[in-house]
Order: C-alpha cells, then sequence, then structure tokens
C-alpha cells in the first residue's frame, strides 16, 4: 500500500505505512528503503540517508538502497562516496541505467569527464532515449572540448524534449549544429 502511495505522490502517507510495517517487522528491509524513498521525495535529505543506512545494514546488496543513497551523496556533494555506492551497484547489477547515470554524474560533477562521458555511453546502450544522459553527456564532450559532439548531443536532448538545453546553450552550438 506505501508503494502505491508513493506513486500517487502521497508521500506522507506512505511513511506512516511504512512505520506501521517497520514496527511490525523490524527487519524488513524493503520497508526501510521504501520509507527512505517517500523522504527523498519530500526532500527531507537526512532522514531518507538515515533510511537507506538502515535499509543497507538489513541487506548491504540492495541495488536501490545503493542508488537512494548514493543520490543523496549526489545531492551533498560527496561525490567520491556516491561513485562508490554506484560503483559497488553497479557490481552487483550491470545493466540498470541508473547506477551509470548517476555515476556519471557524480564523475562530471568531480570534472573527470572522460569517465563521465564512458558512463553516459553506457546508460545510452542501456537506454537508448534517455535525455538526461544525453544532455550530460553533451556537456561532458563540450567541457573536455568536444564541442561538434558536444553539441549534437544537447540537440538529441533537446528533440527528446529536454527543457535544459536553453537559450544560452542554443547559441553556443549554433555555429556547429544546426537548430
Amino acid at each position: 500500500r506505501g508503494n502505491l502511495k508513493i506513486k500517487l505522490k502521497e508521500y506522507q502517507s506512505a511513511i506512516e505505512d511504512f512505520d506501521k510495517v517497520i514496527s511490525l517487522n523490524s527487519e524488513y528491509m524493503e520497508a526501510y528503503n521504501s520509507r527512505a524513498t517517500a523522504y527523498l521525495r519530500l526532500k527531507n535529505y537526512k532522514t531518507a540517508l538515515d533510511g537507506y543506512d538502515k535499509a543497507l545494514l538489513l541487506n548491504p546488496n540492495d541495488v536501490k538502497a545503493l542508488n537512494g543513497r548514493g543520490y543523496i551523496k549526489l545531492i551533498f556533494k560527496d561525490y567520491e562516496k556516491a561513485v562508490q555506492d554506484f560503483n559497488y551497484a553497479i557490481a552487483l547489477t550491470q545493466n540498470f541505467a541508473k547506477s551509470y547515470y548517476f555515476r556519471g554524474l557524480a564523475k562530471f560533477k568531480m570534472n573527470e569527464l572522460d569517465e563521465a562521458i564512458r558512463d553516459f555511453n553506457k546508460v545510452l546502450t542501456l537506454k537508448i532515449n534517455y535525455t538526461d544522459a544525453f544532455f550530460y553527456r553533451g556537456k561532458a564532450k563540450y567541457d573536455a572540448g568536444d564541442i561538434k559532439n558536444g553539441c549534437m548531443d544537447y540537440q538529441k536532448a533537446k528533440e527528446l524534449g529536454s527543457r535544459k538545453v536553453n537559450a544560452k546553450i542554443q547559441k553556443q552550438c549554433e555555429k556547429v549544429v544546426f537548430w
């Protein structure tokens, strides 16, 4: 029921449901994980982080909890620890696009552009129209000096509906790519 409430964006009600489940079974890892996701959606990052930590104490190999915790570390700009969580998630499940995407984003923030581009490439082999992967791969390529290919990725992101491709980016790419 709580997971349905998350899908319906009824996060506080979902948290209450997961609290009840945890009070009945304090070892039920998925309840901690899902409750942490509800807190994450409410932007209560510290409480979400605590929830993912608890879930990972119960099951250190849970890819969703690793990605959730890594994402919060990314928000907190703790990029190296975020990368550790994403690396572990990838070691457990090589076909989960979000793990590569978020690791690529962390690598981008660390200015490790070649590694970021590799991760975004992997995302796009797993999920061909991942709009944000095109955008950030374009940004990484552009920042690395590969202007033409960066702009081509920006263009693809825009075609897929990205709102991140703003007028400034379009102007920078006008001479390279025809919008």
